[in-house]
């Protein structure tokens, strides 16, 4: 019967396409704030003892300008990797300080935080690829370990990942153009 298999076909699928994108919606609303939060907890660290509900911060404090930023963020490097896998890739390094603007000024304009992060990176993106690329072997050792390594594989690259921001920030070609983008005074 057609009908009949019309149902046992459209009940998955819908199902499928509901599922989806809950776990979109959930991507934006929770996960990306709670990345603008992590950044601002090792930010925070790096001066003074951070403590947990640093991790959330970005659900108090513009927390509808830090959706809106990160999913720009998502949906550029989506469409740039769809061109091609290289372009997507480049992207993605230059949008890489987006998460860290956001975490010491949740209220930055969208413009404005990619025209810092495309500034910041500015001949600094292979830098950046390869100092991923040198976490990749402490990566594979910490999963060797049944994956209790990459507890602190993560912690590291975390605070790395911190350090490479305030290095770009600092640097005489941002530094040049005003720089400051902290409520905090960083």
């Amino acid at each position: 019967n057609v009908s009949l298999d019309f149902i046992h076909i459209a009940i998955p699928t819908t199902f499928v396409a509901i599922l989806s994108l809950a776990s979109l919606a959930f991507g934006f609303f929770v996960i990306n704030p709670l990345i603008v939060g992590h950044k601002r907890f090792y930010l925070d660290n790096r001066e003074e003892k951070s403590y947990f509900e640093t991790l959330f911060f970005a659900f108090n404090k513009d927390y509808l300008n830090v959706v809106k930023v990160m999913l720009l963020h998502d949906i550029y490097i989506t469409l740039w990797t769809l061109c091609l896998i290289i372009p997507g890739i480049v992207k993605g390094y230059e949008y890489q300080m987006i998460p860290y603007l956001l975490a010491q000024n949740p209220a930055i304009d969208s413009e404005v935080a990619f025209s810092m992060t495309k500034e910041m990176t500015n001949g600094y993106k292979m830098d950046l690829f390869i100092l991923d690329l040198s976490f990749i072997l402490w990566t594979f050792f910490g999963l060797f370990t049944c994956g209790i390594g990459t507890l602190y594989v993560n912690v590291y690259v975390a605070a790395t990942g911190v350090e490479a921001y305030i290095f770009l920030k600092e640097n005489p070609f941002y530094a040049e153009s005003g720089g400051q983008v902290s409520d905090k005074g960083y």
